[in-house]
């Protein structure tokens, strides 16, 4: 694979699994929302239900308390009584978790098992629960049922406050109200409601949770599957990132670092098919600047030499020049003793002649004499000169060398 297409496969792996990330965002997203309104539901149909259960238990809370009190004239359950239908009109503070069990946890002591809290009516509780109309008309007319018992109640209780001046048949006639089939037809009237509230909420909020489990579950399957997409991606942009490369990245990092210090040791290697990769690039390079350094280290070589024979052929011009000028300076005396040479040479040869005739003269031997010591002292310093200048050559020579 070339690089380009290596290029164009990363950048468009990258920005699919940009999308794929984004849409998992946005499904993961939504996902929590389903929990969320699954969960709001929930707490939503609990909420609702102890409220119908409030209701249920005051109505028998309220039945417990007139019974006790047309049984024994306690004046405390009279006061509970009224208390009950206090609190469940927001006449006064609740009690804190009302719905669970707290009457039956108050006795003779009259001690309260939790403190208060704030009053609420329990008709306003119901509207502000998220029920239907349907379902709020059911938990009012268990209310207005309950309500209508309460004069029932409350008849009962007149009559057992009777019994305390007129004798016992006021008494009875009190705990016959309370166990008659038309309070048990009332009690009926305030259950049947609620019951049928129950109902309609399961129904109900079964099929929010229920709708909302199977768009959670959907959610979930595309989350799962966005994932695998997600990875897929990630490992093709892997792919087509290490054929962009060509090595490792610690393995570029350190040739280009080589590169820039100008080290060409270690060669880089390039699998066959990623000449066209950033390592095949650098690898190219490294190859190419070894070429040139060892292109330089021979021209540097041969420019040493040739520096080296340029050198020579000045020392021999030089030396050349030396002799030239020394051959010049050796012109002249050794000419002179040449000079001398031959003249007394000639003298001494017609001396000698002279001699061999007898005609030799004192004035012409006084002549020769004269010359010769004439001669001899100039031919010795010629040759001295001669010899200086050749000495002094040859120390130059020496040094040159």
């Amino acid at each position: 694979m070339k690089k380009p297409h290596a290029l164009s496969v990363f950048y468009a792996t990258l920005a699919a699994t940009f999308l794929l990330l984004l849409a998992m965002s946005i499904t993961f997203y939504l996902y929590m929302d389903s929990r969320l309104a699954i969960d709001k539901a929930q707490l939503n149909r609990e909420h609702s239900l102890h409220l119908a259960d409030e209701l249920r238990q005051t109505s028998d809370d309220l039945t417990r308390m007139v019974r006790l009190y047309v049984v024994t004239g306690n004046p405390m359950y009279k006061k509970q009584f009224q208390e009950v239908l206090d609190i469940r009109d927001g006449l006064v503070p609740r009690p804190e978790n009302y719905s669970s069990i707290y009457w039956d946890l108050v006795l003779e002591s009259d001690k309260r098992p939790r403190p208060l809290s704030t009053a609420a009516k329990l008709t306003d509780l119901m509207r502000q629960a998220d029920v239907t109309e349907h379902e709020f008309s059911l938990l009012n007319a268990a209310k207005d049922s309950s309500d209508a018992l309460v004069n029932l109640e409350r008849q009962a209780m007149v009559l057992r406050e009777q019994a305390t001046s007129n004798g016992q048949t006021q008494s009875w006639q009190a705990i016959t109200i309370i166990h008659s089939n038309d309070y048990q037809k009332a009690k009926a009237g305030i259950m049947l409601p609620i019951l049928n509230f129950t109902v309609a909420l399961d129904e109900r909020t079964q099929l929010n949770v229920q709708s909302h489990l199977q768009t959670a579950t959907a959610l979930q399957y595309w989350l799962t599957l966005l994932a695998i997409l997600s990875a897929l991606t990630i490992g093709l942009a892997a792919w087509a990132l290490q054929r962009i490369l060509g090595a490792s990245l610690g393995t570029i990092e350190k040739h280009i670092s080589h590169l820039g210090h100008g080290e060409y040791v270690d060669a880089l290697s390039v699998h066959g098919g990623l000449e066209a990769s950033i390592a095949g690039c650098i690898a190219r390079a490294e190859k190419r600047l070894t070429e040139i350094e060892i292109d330089r280290e021979r021209q540097q070589a041969e420019l040493k030499k040739a520096e080296h024979s340029l050198m020579e052929s000045e020392r021999l011009a030089s030396l050349g020049a030396l002799v030239a000028g020394v051959a010049h300076e050796l012109n002249t005396p050794i000419g002179i003793a040449v000079t001398a040479a031959s003249a007394l040479e000639a003298n001494t040869k017609d001396i000698a002649a002279q001699i061999k005739d007898g005609k030799m003269l004192r004035s012409t031997f006084d002549n020769y004499i004269e010359h010769c010591s004439q001669g001899t002292p100039m031919i010795l310093r010629s040759c001295l000169r001669a010899a200086n200048l050749i000495a002094s050559f040859k120390n130059i020579s020496v040094d040159q060398t």
